[in-house]
């Protein structure tokens, strides 16, 4: 199994997992190590994030560590782009509590990759 590392691994071994359940149930040790794979990336601890700002209003900045991939500007605006960007599904209902992202800007400190992003709720 490969691991899962960001959202488009786990849209494909979900693809698998759905795969293998509805045409060959059989295969238990195979489902069994997809459904690990995705709960270990699922769980995982979020060292990589610092909330650095919360107001009063709904709404708060984080400062997210870019993954060691990411050696440019570019880089880092496509992983977040990709990975972290926050999008609110328009609604007929008010007030739906759903997070968005106001802003995003790349920073380089002290040799990493960062990336700022403020983000609103829906309320």
């Amino acid at each position: 199994m490969f691991p899962i590392n960001d959202k488009d691994n786990l849209y494909l071994a979900y693809l698998l997992l759905r795969y293998n359940l509805e045409r060959e149930p059989r295969r238990e040790e195979h489902i069994k190590e997809i459904k690990a794979e995705v709960r270990r990336f699922q769980n995982k601890p979020l060292k990589d994030r610092q909330c650095i700002y919360e107001d009063n209003a709904p709404s708060y900045i984080l400062k997210i560590e870019a993954p060691a991939w990411c050696k440019t500007k570019e880089d880092v605006m496509e992983w977040f782009e990709r990975d972290e960007y926050l999008v609110c599904q328009p609604s007929q209902y008010d007030c739906t509590g759903q997070h968005f992202t106001h802003w995003y800007k790349p920073a380089l400190l002290h040799g990493k990759w960062y990336a700022y992003h403020s983000i609103g709720v829906d309320v």
